[in-house]
C-alpha cells in the first residue's frame, strides 16, 4: 500500500503541498482517499480539462511538480516501490 500519507505533513512544513486531481466517478475516488487515509486537496476532472489540456497526460498515474512560481519542474509516470524515494528526493531539491 502507498505510504505517502506520513510525509504529507512533513512536506506542507516544507511549502509544498500534494494536490490529486482524478478522473475516476466520485465513489471510487472517495474509496481510494479514504483508504489510503490521504489529507490532501482532491480536484475532480471529469471532462480531462487539467490532466489533457494543461498537463497533456497521456498515462496514469502521472506526477507533475510544479514550483512556486508555476513552472513545472518535473513529471513522473508510473508508480512502483522505488517511486516514493524519487518522490521525496524530488520534493527535498524543490523546496530547497
Amino acid at each position: 500500500m502507498l505510504q505517502l500519507q506520513p510525509k504529507l505533513a512533513e512536506w506542507r512544513n516544507l511549502g509544498f503541498e500534494l494536490v490529486l486531481v482524478s478522473l475516476s466517478p466520485v465513489q471510487e475516488l472517495t474509496t481510494y482517499v479514504n483508504d489510503l487515509k490521504l489529507d490532501a486537496p482532491v480536484l475532480l476532472d471529469p471532462q480531462f480539462k487539467v490532466v489533457i489540456d494543461a498537463y497533456e497526460v497521456q498515462g496514469t498515474p502521472r506526477t507533475v511538480f510544479v514550483d512556486k512560481q508555476g513552472i513545472v519542474r518535473k513529471i513522473s509516470v508510473g508508480w512502483d516501490p522505488s517511486s516514493l524515494a524519487e518522490f521525496e528526493k524530488t520534493v527535498e531539491d524543490l523546496t530547497k
